[in-house]
């Protein structure tokens, strides 16, 4: 509270006692609202070297002690603003350099590692990442009528699709690998006769499986013969004989 002085009728002789004897006294109220008004522009941050109480002496200002860490520092300022600036940049960068080496990684491999797999339903009696990780051993030709009776059929085609890729790496004209992209295989067999059949039976293969489309018992009933036909295909291909390297004496 400050407290307003108002002179009543003193005479110009009075002395200061005899003036204050006389003087009434009123009460103001001081809202934050006016402190505020008369503390506006003034940074008190910078006023003080007692930084371990700095927070105390401006309170709100830098946040108090609800402030987060980053809010310090940047409010703070100086070396410890440096130092968490300093920071953020190497675990930015330290993010993109990853981020980037496996994409280079995921290239060279022939991997997609942003391609969304298709959910198969859970009604499968089988584990297709199973079968696909021990394609060369699958009895692919047992799982293809399992999915049929299930009613399956996009399945189905996946695992016809499958049937080619294992004849194509029995014959030694690709080398298999789970995670490796059709466009990979599609490369290497295309220096073959059966080049043009595989990149339609590919093409045919993504449409169905990674279609929005509902692929009924019709659907797959038209389809059936082209990929039975390109699997037939595939195995009547010659295998592909290893280069011999002749060493000179």
């Amino acid at each position: 509270m400050l407290w307003g002085v108002q002179l009543t009728g003193q005479k110009t002789t009075s002395s200061p006692d005899e003036n204050f004897k006389t003087t009434t006294l009123e009460s103001r109220d001081f809202t934050t609202s006016n402190w505020k008004k008369a503390t506006k522009g003034i940074d008190y941050r910078n006023s003080t070297d007692d930084l371990d109480n700095i927070n105390e002496d401006v309170g709100d200002t830098l946040g108090g002690d609800n402030a987060s860490l980053e809010e310090r520092a940047r409010n703070l300022g100086g070396t410890a603003g440096e130092v968490w600036n300093g920071l953020v940049k190497i675990i930015f960068g330290c993010f993109i350099v990853i981020l980037v080496g496996l994409i280079i990684h995921s290239l060279i491999r022939g991997e997609n590692i942003f391609k969304k797999k298709k959910k198969i339903p859970k009604t499968t009696s089988f584990d297709l990442e199973e079968v696909e990780t021990n394609l060369a051993v699958s009895d692919l030709d047992k799982f293809i009528l399992q999915a049929e009776n299930e009613g399956n059929y996009r399945l189905a085609i996946r695992l016809h699709y499958l049937a080619i890729i294992k004849t194509l790496s029995q014959k030694k004209i690709i080398r298999y690998k789970k995670n490796k992209t059709n466009h990979v295989y599609v490369t290497k067999v295309n220096t073959t006769n059966f080049g043009e059949s595989f990149r339609q039976a590919t093409s045919a293969f993504e449409r169905i499986w990674f279609g929005q489309n509902t692929f009924t018992q019709t659907d797959y009933s038209q389809v059936k013969p082209a990929f039975q036909k390109w699997i037939d295909t595939a195995k009547s291909l010659s295998n592909k004989k290893p280069s011999l390297h002749l060493k000179t004496p």
